[in-house]
């Protein structure tokens, strides 16, 4: 099970300050929507494009999962995908260069328990090995933070590559 860090309190104030840098460096605008909800810009920096997850992803995604630590078949990610895509509180983006996804955020909003309003929670955040250090988790980051505002979460909450074991913690294998 992974452990959970809330990101700065308030409206997602670093997360904002973070995505604020990456959008004046944005380099096409375009209208486009993600499950219902305006994206606004669509990040396209270098051969990047940050998009909704389709159904042809899902072995990417697996790839992608099974990098993060957790063992994924294509066929478990396609079964997973099938009711994650129906729920409109999931939202699954994947950064893509010339149609292959090198980059996934899996992003799904609840109510808070403790006060008023909702959270988005990243539980989900994986870049291939031969994508990394070029910014792709960064625009990922953006695209799901633009998301959670415009659906009015008030706090985000991340999923930790670090799990439990024994007294102590470690990095997922």
């Amino acid at each position: 099970m992974s452990s959970a860090r809330r990101c700065d309190v308030g409206p997602i104030a670093t997360m904002r300050r973070m995505c604020e840098r990456i959008r004046r460096m944005t380099t096409t605008i375009c209208h486009n929507s993600i499950g219902g909800v305006p994206l606004g810009r669509r990040l396209l920096l270098g051969m990047e494009e940050i998009r909704r997850a389709r159904a042809a992803d899902v072995a990417a995604i697996a790839s992608l999962m099974t990098h993060l630590g957790y063992h994924t078949t294509a066929d478990q990610m396609r079964r997973r995908m099938q009711r994650i895509s129906v729920d409109k509180d999931y939202v699954s983006l994947v950064a893509a260069e010339e149609n292959v996804v090198v980059g996934f955020l899996g992003l799904v909003f609840g109510l808070h328990y403790e006060h008023d309003g909702i959270y988005a929670r990243i539980v989900a955040l994986s870049v291939a090995p031969g994508a990394q250090g070029r910014g792709v988790g960064r625009k990922l980051l953006a695209v799901a933070e633009e998301i959670a505002t415009s659906r009015g979460a008030l706090t985000c909450i991340v999923n930790s590559g670090l799990q439990r074991c024994g007294d102590g913690l470690s990095r997922a294998p």
